[in-house]
């Protein structure tokens, strides 16, 4: 997919945002399909709490620390689809973050270039984002595909596809999750971390612990991007 606009001006800041947990607001959602369906396929009763401790990437090993044993494929399949299935029950409206187009806007309007970069699926991603009215905001809109369930290979991707691979250093990622910071870490590119403790997916400690700092709401990631990037309010 080519490269929307002037995006190959190499030396341009660029942002790529995450989409769950970050633009949309769906963690909580997220949070109690999970528990719905290790209790359907293992009889578990997980708790929030538990889905912060210990979830992780890949999701296999996420659902098989909730199970507490070794999953078969079969068992696996099931759980991911019945994840799915009740993600979509419980979202018959997409919960778009209040703040998410006035932030777009507001990075676009400093001169910063976007895209979008997502574990959704990037079919049922390109949907939603042009549903929103978002897509005008980014040059480039990427989903998981398939392929590795860590997002540092996606990152790497899109990146190339951006021409950025060589200068990331010119890239802010913007993510509410541990695998969004390592794989900005692991490409060289800056890195914000935003949510909600209360509601994120895991344990706010796992940034803390490697010395990253979670601003709450994506008014804050704009200013920390600004600041970042020393941008005069």
């Amino acid at each position: 997919m080519p490269v929307r606009g002037a995006d190959r001006a190499m030396n341009k800041p660029h942002v790529v945002w995450d989409w769950n947990g970050t633009l949309l607001i769906d963690n909580q959602i997220t949070i109690s399909a999970v528990i719905h369906a290790i209790h359907v396929h293992t009889g578990r009763a997980i708790t929030h709490r538990d889905h912060q401790i210990h979830f992780r990437r890949p999701i296999r090993v996420f659902f098989e620390t909730l199970a507490g044993r070794r999953l078969s494929n079969h068992e696996f399949d099931q759980i991911t689809n019945t994840f799915t299935r009740r993600c979509r029950e419980l979202t018959p409206a997409l919960p778009l973050h209040p703040d998410a187009a006035a932030a777009l806007a507001q990075i676009r309007a400093d001169g910063f270039a976007q895209s979008l970069l997502s574990m959704h699926p990037h079919d049922e991603l390109t949907v939603a984002v042009a549903h929103l009215g978002l897509r005008r905001y980014f040059s480039l809109v990427q989903g998981w595909r398939g392929g590795s369930d860590t997002k540092a290979d996606h990152l790497r991707a899109h990146l190339t596809t951006l021409g950025r691979l060589s200068n990331p250093s010119s890239v802010v990622v913007i993510g509410d999750t541990i695998d969004d910071y390592a794989a900005a870490e692991v490409n060289g590119c800056r890195f914000i971390a935003v949510g909600d403790p209360e509601s994120s997916l895991h344990d706010h400690t796992r940034f803390a612990e490697r010395g990253v700092s979670v601003v709450f709401g994506l008014k804050e990631a704009v200013e920390s991007v600004r600041k970042s990037l020393h941008v005069n309010s």
